[in-house]
């Protein structure tokens, strides 16, 4: 592989960048917001400085090719890892001659590195996740929408109380959940990622009409609790999950992304992990959520392959030509067109 070029930015740099290409910016293309009035004189000096424009303002022939390719990649795939150092996220864009360019974001910071080739993505996801052969949640299960939401609202409940009585100092073991409890945390657990509800609340569809009733009486059949009146108390099974992920140490999620002419096509999982071996995979059709153990080694072979399988379907999907586009509403118009057809904006023509 040809020496890599490394790049450090700022976001407001690569929206301005990006835009310098000259292309029209794809739905894979990094979603940042522009500054307002653009960048400063000394910015612009400061890029100039590190040759990724040149003295005329353009991007550079060293440059020119990672940012157009950034600006209309063929497909993305997005690493995000939150663990007690904070949050990072490595996104891997792959360009049309089947070059990878990788992207890091650590908080207001943009690290660029290309070429690069996908695994390099995944050396610190290795590290901090580990690679260890062994699963000690060895469970699976289908469950709907609603029945997930409540189950990880029953688990967040019994690590609370497990917390709870630790710090107590207490050797109560009989951990049970009020209906009207469980229903206040699953409508509204806040923010924090540490909470399981939190993180099923993230991957399932938006405006979901939770029904309580319905959803016990689906758990309870299912194995997880057992209700007495408005008491629902934890079956074996949900007190185990509740005590090893008592503590979510790290969260890593994968989004595969890649356009066809139906739209925008995703895949991908989130995990959460206790302690080493304590690792859950959660993946959401839309319909139903797939609960799974799984070892952090098959965490990352799952990983490896979804980006294999991903650069192969980009190798058939028509090639992205740039189409002219009205700069006022964004939509597509002929190439001899003088006026945009849907907004009437007058068009740039060739000798115009």
């Amino acid at each position: 592989m040809e020496k890599s070029t490394r790049l450090s930015l700022r976001p407001e740099w690569l929206a301005y960048l990006l835009d310098k290409t000259g292309k029209k910016q794809s739905l894979l293309a990094p979603a940042i917001s522009k500054r307002a009035g653009g960048l400063t004189r000394e910015e612009i000096n400061q890029l100039q400085k590190e040759e990724i424009l040149d003295d005329k303002g353009n991007l550079t022939s060293k440059t020119r090719d990672i940012f157009a390719c950034l600006a209309r990649p063929r497909a993305v795939v997005r690493l995000r890892l939150t663990d007690g150092q904070g949050f990072g996220e490595n996104n891997l864009y792959l360009g049309d001659k089947d070059e990878w360019i990788l992207l890091t974001n650590r908080g207001e910071d943009l690290f660029l590195k290309y070429p690069v080739t996908p695994y390099m993505a995944l050396q610190e996801v290795r590290e901090l996740l580990g690679e260890s052969f062994f699963s000690s949640i060895m469970w699976e299960e289908n469950l709907s929408l609603e029945e997930s939401v409540f189950l990880a609202a029953l688990i967040d409940g019994a690590r609370k109380k497990m917390l709870l009585a630790m710090a107590a100092d207490s050797l109560e073991t009989d951990i049970y959940l009020t209906q009207q409890d469980l229903f206040r945390w699953a409508a509204d657990p806040g923010s924090n990622a540490q909470w399981l509800t939190v993180i099923i609340k993230g991957i399932i569809p938006e405006h979901l009409d939770l029904k309580l009733e319905k959803a016990l009486i689906s758990l309870e059949k299912k194995g997880f609790i057992k209700i007495d009146g408005s008491q629902v108390n934890l079956a074996p099974v949900t007190s185990f999950l509740a005590s090893r992920l008592l503590v979510i140490d790290k969260v890593f999620s994968l989004r595969a992304v890649y356009q066809t002419g139906e739209g925008i096509t995703q895949i991908g999982f989130v995990t959460v992990q206790g302690g080493v071996n304590d690792v859950l995979m959660l993946e959401c059709d839309g319909q139903y959520v797939h609960w799974q153990g799984i070892s952090p080694s098959d965490l990352l072979a799952m990983t490896k392959t979804i980006i294999s399988n991903l650069q192969e379907i980009a190798q058939l999907l028509p090639e992205d030509a740039d189409k002219p586009y009205c700069p006022s509403c964004q939509l597509e118009v002929l190439p001899e067109a003088r006026f945009c057809s849907f907004c009437g904006t007058p068009l740039k023509t060739e000798g115009s």
